[in-house]
Formats: C-alpha cells, structure tokens, sequence
C-alpha cells in the first residue's frame, strides 16, 4: 500500500469540488469540460482495457497462494483473483466518472434520489456533443472479440504492456501507452498497416531485447496459431526500426 501510494480512505468528493472550482475560474462550458474529462476517461479508464496491476502485488499473491497450498488451505488459481481485482476496480472507478459528470452538469451528487425521480441540470448540460470516450468505445465494440491468433484485446495488452511500456507511469520504456493500445487494435485485430509506422522509444542497444519480446509472444502460442512470417511481420510492418528480411534472420536471437 505504501509503496504504491495507496490511500484505503480516499473520497473522491474534495477532487470533484475542487475541479468544479477550477472550471469557474478558467471559465469552462460544460461541454468543454465534458469533452475533457471523456478524452482522458478513454486513455487512462477506459472499460475495455484491464486495470494493470503492479508486479509486486501479483508476486506476493502468488506466494500467498503458494503457503495457503502448503498449509493445506482453499486456493485458486492467481489469474482468476487478479481478474476479479480488475472487475472491482473498474466498478469503483466507474462510480467515481459517474459522480464526476453529475457535478460537472450541476447535478447534486450528494442527494439520495427516489426511484423515477431524475436530478435537475443545469440549461448548459444539453448542449454537449458525444465526446472521445464514447466514439473510441464505439470503434472498441466493433472490433472482433479476439485477434486473428485467437487472443482477446486483454490478454495481449497484458503481455506486451510492462515489458514495453513499464510500471512508472509518465515513463514510458519503448511504447506509451496510448500507442500501445493503437498497436495492437491494428496490428491484431484490424490488420491495417498504419501510413507511418510506429517507432520505438530508448531503441539504442535495445533491438534484441525488443524483439526477444515478441519472439516470446511467438512462443506460447499454440502450435495451430504458430505463423513465423505473420508474427515477424508484426514488428516489420508496423515498426520503422526494423526490416522483415533481418528480423526473420534473427527471429530467435
């Protein structure tokens, strides 16, 4: 908890009122803001991307199941307590957006309201437009459920996103996050080539390693999903810093 900066008491009520005042201040429409805050909703809580959880948590789960295997105790498998982690995660959020647009639209989010009765908005409230957040989600939903390797938009961002974008947030290692997600939507689900490839942030002295990643990625696929020349190709078509003929050469290396 300390190490992540966890605080088990936080109410997000002071973060709301004081984002009100700021928009006094700074003279914000409800629109403007309401745009705003979905952009940001998209990239850092949107509902179709997992919640990350930091390697030392799931390492001391792990352990904790191990010494309750040990001891003879009821266990599980980690991944299905990292996923339910995930689901109570994206509930609170969800809760924290949904009180945050209420203010935002001068509805009282401290009322408990009766069922059928509505909150009273402010005349500003109806004059705004669909925001990033709901038009990226859109795109999201008409994406296929998983990847032409038979993996779910989920289980690929989870592989490849602390090898290649880290766990120190603003410090990206090779990807940010944002081009991560776009990745993987066009590599493996809309296998669209982009206009201008990718490009991979600290590349000096990093290729092997990088393409060690997706070497891996390679491996723990099932054997009917394996395709050298498709999966190489995943680094070669969308990614300035390498060529296909090369990294085919070096594909174990």
């Amino acid at each position: 908890m300390k190490l992540h900066e966890v605080n088990p008491n936080w109410e997000p009520l002071p973060k709301i009122i004081a984002i009100k005042r700021a928009m006094k201040s700074e003279d914000y429409l409800v629109h403007d803001a309401l745009v705003i805050i979905g952009s940001k909703k998209n990239k850092y809580w949107n509902q179709y991307f997992p919640v990350v959880i930091p390697d030392s948590i799931k390492y001391d789960v792990i352990a904790w199941l191990d010494n309750r295997k040990k001891e003879g105790l009821e266990s599980c498998k980690s991944q299905e307590i990292f996923d339910n982690m995930s689901n109570v995660f994206k509930i609170r959020r969800e809760v924290h957006y949904k009180k945050l647009i209420s203010a935002i639209k001068g509805e009282d989010i401290t009322k408990t309201f009766e069922k059928g009765e509505k909150q009273v908005k402010t005349p500003d409230a109806d004059k705004q437009t669909a925001s990033p957040e709901k038009e990226s989600s859109e795109d999201l939903e008409s994406l296929p459920s998983h990847s032409f390797d038979g993996k779910t938009f989920e289980e690929i961002y989870e592989y490849f996103h602390n090898p290649l974008v880290g766990v120190i947030k603003d410090k990206p290692t090779h990807l940010d996050d944002e081009t991560l997600r776009k990745y993987i939507t066009l590599a493996f689900f809309k296998q669209e080539i982009p206009e201008r490839p990718f490009s991979f942030l600290n590349f000096s002295e990093q290729k092997g390693k990088i393409r060690s990643i997706f070497f891996e990625y390679y491996q723990r696929l099932p054997e009917k999903e394996k395709d050298k020349k498709r999966c190489v190709k995943l680094l070669s078509d969308y990614f300035a810093q390498y060529e296909y003929k090369n990294t085919f050469g070096n594909w174990k290396k």
